[in-house]
């Protein structure tokens, strides 16, 4: 029997490092037999396969297969690119570590296809992780992988040094004295399969590096954990359209982000906090696992009072953006008949619903919808903005009439910046004060027939109105909804129908260009020069043009299949005016040249055809350009450094076509590199000074994250994230 030399250096690498060994079995991988199966004795160092009392090592690029069910283990250490594949027909149980359960370095992979179960790690002072990954090593579950009764402060998955984990099977991670999942260096996971926490003493994610990942494409359940749910101190986490994250029975805040961690969630969230009667009674028995009287019993508070922390946390520049549907189903024992007296609940310093404090954001996109089973309020201390729906409905929990139409255990408390744009439902009036609610549109009745306009923002907009507008018409009569944009601009939405009348977008002068000496915010009551595109959602759209103040508005049709989709951009003195049948490819069909102020009105509008009340449906809204304007040289020089830019890219998640838009346009030429998730350079496009907007088919790209590396020869670098669906 032969022995190679890296073999015996590996061997007394092992026994150095972990003395505790010495009183167990080492078995070492030679590959003398068939050089592939687990089975053949005569690939093991002594001719003996493996058994519960060994701790394995496998290195110097051995290719390992488990190919049946019963394979075991005391510990397994991969390294130096060795790979353990588990077929679909193998198993393999790691149990009773002293320290790991698999420990992974220098570029090893585990493959799984049938299944693994690790439990029982870490005894007496030795931390001992379910799986540790380090140096580059990958691991990919396709079949079913159990990791339980983690000890001595060890993880279920400790991630560093740029490890990848994708679980494509089922993934179980409980009974764990420390993180479910941690994530440092550069660490990736991607999960397209089932996960599943529970019972952790700590947190059940954590990402505490600005350049790890956890993408979920697949079902994430996480329930009975003492600290956080999921934290996210640095780096982003995304939950695709397909995911679906269940979270419930968490003593601490469910999702946490700090330290510019991002949430992104572009699909469904379901948070469900403590109770204030949960005790470990009421949780649900585990299963009968290889030692139970080992099994610690989870810590949980079984008093009464509960500290009930934030359902969404975000301080510290941490982000949270809610692109879908994120669903706060509280449940309280409030009294009945039976037991009149509620049990107490304390409150600590957030009261439990949508919070955002110490400079943290939420933001909850057009479209998305948070919905909080409340009355419970909202606690604001840094930047809270909604663009589309905040549902605060009491649904069926009883609510007596002393304890008044508002949230329960305090009001709704602002001390930051709350903007709404959308829509807010609630049983109560809302009233978030000190500071009024922020709405960006502005409701404007232009003329003197508006007095039954009404306006509808969120998801879909409605504008309702029975004002008239004629055509040569010097006196405009719409129902106007708008904001004031600065230097060049450019408004898209999709005329969902239209009834009794027009709808479409308009740009109008604003301050400094005849609008009676006003504000830019507010819109002119007479005639100011504008332009706009007008339809009825038929094979005809109009466009008028006001060239001067006080001039007719004519209108002049323009014959078109049926396309909904509108867009009018400015750039300069020059109004452009598009239509799109499906909103991605986009097709020129007017421009004039339109002498306006530095800012105007920009914004959807609807006129009635007959003075009968007529409406216009409009989504799909989007918006872009500045507030402010300011004038930069036409080349940076040493007493004018170069523009602080700064660039977006929309729609993400991307279906066909995605767009680059930058703040301002660019002074100088650069170039645009999109790579992928490998960092390879996929395709190139050049920048030509003034771009403002690039364009880029995305038709011809699989699914996945790309990278987006833009820089110009003044120095501008930025690398933009772009999720295709």
């Amino acid at each position: 029997m032969k022995t190679n030399m890296y073999t015996m250096l590996l061997l007394a690498f092992f026994a150095g490092s972990s003395l505790t060994a010495l009183a167990n079995g080492a078995s070492t991988w030679t590959g003398d037999g068939d050089g592939w199966r687990w089975e053949d004795p005569d690939n093991w160092e002594y001719d003996q396969v493996p058994d519960e009392y060994d701790n394995v090592l496998i290195g110097g690029d051995a290719y390992v297969q488990v190919t049946e069910p019963g394979a075991e283990c005391m510990s397994i250490r991969l390294d130096d690119d060795a790979t353990l594949f588990i077929r679909s027909e193998g198993g393999l149980t790691v149990a009773y570590s002293y320290e790991e359960g698999i420990d992974m370095n220098d570029y090893s992979t585990l493959v799984i296809w049938g299944s693994l179960e690790i439990h029982h790690t870490g005894e007496d002072d030795y931390t001992g992780n379910g799986i540790e990954m380090n140096n580059d090593t990958r691991v990919l579950n396709r079949g079913e992988l159990s990791i339980h009764h983690v000890d001595m402060e060890g993880d279920g998955i400790d991630m560093e040094d740029d490890a990848v984990f994708v679980n494509r099977g089922s993934l179980y991670i409980s009974e764990i004295d420390n993180e479910g999942i941690e994530m440092d260096n550069d660490a990736i996971f991607r999960n397209r399969g089932l996960l599943e926490i529970m019972y952790v003493d700590s947190d059940a994610i954590d990402q505490d590096d600005d350049d790890t990942e956890f993408l979920n494409d697949g079902t994430i359940n996480i329930s009975y954990i003492d600290s956080e749910g999921i934290e996210v101190d640095d780096g982003i986490f995304t939950n695709t359209q397909n995911g679906e994250i269940n979270i419930g029975f968490v003593f601490s805040d469910m999702i946490y982000m700090q330290s510019d961690g991002t949430f992104e969630n572009y699909g469904e969230i379901n948070l469900l906090p403590v109770p204030p009667d949960f005790s470990v009674e009421s949780a649900p028995e585990l299963e009968e696992g290889p030692d139970p009287a080992e099994a610690p019993d989870p810590e949980v508070a079984a008093d009464a009072e509960i500290e009930l922390y934030g359902a969404i946390y975000a301080e510290d520049y941490g982000r949270f953006v809610n692109y879908n549907l994120v669903d706060i189903d509280f449940f309280f024992n409030l009294g009945s008949p039976e037991e009149p007296e509620p049990q107490q609940i304390e409150y600590y310093l957030v009261y439990g619903s949508l919070v955002t404090v110490y400079d943290g954001m939420i933001e909850n996109k057009d479209c998305a919808e948070i919905n909080i089973d409340g009355p419970f309020p909202i606690y604001n201390e840094g930047q809270l903005s909604n663009e589309g729906t905040i549902d605060l409905s009491i649904d069926n929990i009883p609510i007596s009439p002393e304890e008044g139409p508002g949230p329960l255990f305090g009001d709704h408390v602002n001390y930051g910046y709350f903007y709404n744009d959308g829509d807010i439902l609630s049983d109560y009036p809302f009233f978030i004060g000190p500071n009024p609610i922020d709405e960006e549109w502005t409701k404007s009745s232009i003329g003197g027939e508006g007095e039954n306009d009404s306006f509808s923002l969120g998801c879909d907009i409605t504008i309702t109105t029975s004002s008239r507008q004629g055509h040569r018409a010097t006196t405009d009569n719409v129902a106007f909804l708008n904001q004031p944009l600065c230097g060049n601009s450019m408004l898209t939405a999709r005329l969902d129908g239209v009834s009794n009348g027009f709808g479409g977008i308009m740009i109008r002068d604003g301050e400094g260009g005849g609008n009676n000496g006003g504000p830019a915010n507010v819109p002119s009551e007479s005639s100011p020069k504008m332009f706009m595109i007008a339809s009825k959602n038929i094979d005809v759209i109009y466009h008028g043009t006001r060239y001067n103040e006080g001039d007719q508005l004519s209108y002049t049709p323009f014959f078109t299949p049926h396309d909904n989709w509108l867009r009018v951009e400015r750039i300069g003195n020059y109004i452009r005016a598009y239509h799109s049948s499906d909103g991605s490819f986009w097709s020129l069909f007017h421009q004039v040249y339109l002498e306006l102020g530095e800012c105007a009105q920009v914004g959807l509008f609807a006129t009635s055809q007959n003075g009968a009340p007529a409406m216009a449906a409009f989504s799909h809204v989007e918006v872009s350009g500045s507030e402010q304007y300011f004038s930069v040289p036409d080349v940076p020089t040493a007493e004018a450094p170069a523009i602080q830019q700064r660039a977006t890219v929309w729609p993400t998640p991307a279906q066909s076509q995605f767009t680059v838009e930058f703040e301002q346009a660019t002074q100088v030429a650069g170039t645009a590199i999109l790579r992928n998730e490998l960092g390879q350079a996929i395709g190139q496009r050049k920048l030509e000074p003034g771009t403002w907007q690039l364009q880029w088919d995305a038709n011809t790209l699989p699914g996945g994250l790309y990278l987006l590396e833009v820089q110009t020869e003044d120095g501008y670098r930025e690398v933009l994230k772009v999720l295709k669906q």
